[in-house]
C-alpha cells in the first residue's frame, strides 16, 4: 500500500475492531460479516495488489524457524495492526524486504536441514510432504517482497 495510507490503515482497523465489539439492540453481538467491512474494504481499495498466500500461516512460522527474523521486522504499521485486531501483521518497508530476502537466500531449505527441522520439532512423519511447500512458501514470499518497492509498504496478514 502506499506510505501515505499507513495511518490510514491504523484507522480502519480500528473502524473494524469497533465494529466487531459494538453490540446490535445492546445486548446481541454484531451481525458477520461485517458489512462493509472498514478494514478490507480499505485493503481492497487502496492497495496495488492483494496476493494469497497458497499455505497455511504455519507454514510460515516454520519458515521463521528454518530461517530466524524472516518475520522479524519492527516496522510500526505491523505492529499496531497486531494490537489493533485479532490477527498478527507484519509490515515490511523496502529495506526490511530486502533483508528479509537475503535472509531467505542465505538459509539452507535442503532436504537434509528440512528433515533435521522436523526431526527437532517431533514432526518427523510430515516429511516428504512438507518439503515442496516450504520451498514454494520460500519463492512466494522472496517474489512478494521483492514488489515493496520506494513509497510503499507491504503489510502481511498472518491468520
Amino acid at each position: 500500500m502506499p506510505d501515505n495510507k499507513r495511518g490510514e490503515v491504523i484507522e480502519a482497523a480500528v473502524a473494524q475492531s469497533a465494529a466487531l465489539t459494538k453490540k446490535r439492540f445492546g445486548f446481541l453481538p454484531p451481525k458477520l460479516p461485517l458489512n462493509p467491512d472498514p478494514f478490507w474494504d480499505f485493503i481492497h481499495t487502496h492497495t496495488h495488489e492483494l496476493d494469497d498466500y497458497p499455505f497455511s500461516g504455519y507454514l510460515l512460522l516454520d519458515l521463521e524457524l528454518l530461517a530466524p527474523n524472516t518475520l522479524g521486522s519492527k516496522d510500526e504499521v505491523g505492529t499496531d495492526l497486531t494490537a489493533v485486531g485479532k490477527s498478527s501483521f507484519i509490515s515490511y518497508r523496502p529495506g526490511d524486504a530486502s533483508r528479509t530476502i537475503s535472509i531467505l537466500e542465505a538459509a539452507d531449505f535442503s532436504d537434509e536441514k528440512i528433515q533435521e527441522f522436523l526431526a527437532e520439532e517431533g514432526r518427523e512423519d510430515e516429511y516428504p510432504d512438507i518439503a515442496a511447500p516450504i520451498r514454494q512458501s520460500v519463492e512466494h514470499l522472496k517474489n512478494w517482497l521483492g514488489q515493496v518497492s520506494e513509497g510503499n509498504t507491504g503489510l502481511l496478514s498472518i491468520g
